[in-house]
């Protein structure tokens, strides 16, 4: 059973309600009124900008157990799309009562604020490697960032979304991933990745 983050004040709880999505369908559109803010209780949600090459870039990435557009409670419009990746659930937090609990309960409000911050750090590492030049360098970087306790980075998408969180084309992130793991630089069991130390 999927369950709501125990930190929720029970106002909020009372009135949110779960969203299923499909894989491929839309949470909100660019430019949708921001009624909501959400927390992703199972799948995964991502937030999209067209680019003018009519590509999709890859704002966001929203997870189980993350809240997802939470930089927009302070804005009028959705600037971007927000698409399930796979299916999906997630908890959809009307605005009106989300700011009332964060002035009313403390414990929540330092709640929604570690989770706020940690989603930054994610970003913050997410932009640091988007200007980084070389699909090596992008890599590595991820892998680095990304890495569990033991070292090791557990993909769960595939490697044509991932090469797409990079920045880079399939082809071009396929090619310099063979020439890491010949070089020796990354090791690779199918999804499970990691960047041998001391290169």
């Amino acid at each position: 059973m999927l369950k709501s983050p125990d930190f929720l004040p029970s106002t909020l709880t009372v009135a949110s309600h779960r969203v299923p999505l499909s894989a491929g369908q839309a949470l909100f559109a660019c430019n949708a009124p921001v009624e909501h803010v959400y927390w992703v209780l199972r799948g995964e949600v991502v937030a999209l900008r067209r680019m003018p090459s009519g590509r999709d870039a890859v704002l966001m990435r929203g997870h189980s157990g993350e809240f997802f557009a939470e930089s927009s409670m302070y804005m009028p419009f959705y600037d971007c799309a927000a698409v399930a990746r796979k299916p999906s659930v997630v908890l959809a937090l009307p605005l009106r009562t989300l700011r009332q609990a964060l002035a009313d309960d403390g414990h929540f409000a330092d709640m929604f604020l570690r989770n706020v911050v940690l989603g930054l750090r994610r970003q913050s590492s997410r932009v640091e490697r988007l200007r980084l030049r070389g699909a090596s360098e992008r890599i590595q970087h991820y892998l680095s960032c990304e890495a569990s306790a033991d070292g090791c980075c557990q993909l769960d998408i595939p490697l044509s979304e991932w090469a797409l969180e990079l920045g880079l084309e399939p082809e071009t992130l396929y090619r310099t991933l063979r020439v890491l793991e010949e070089n020796g630089v990354v090791t690779r069991d199918k999804q499970r990745m990691r960047l041998c130390t001391g290169t």
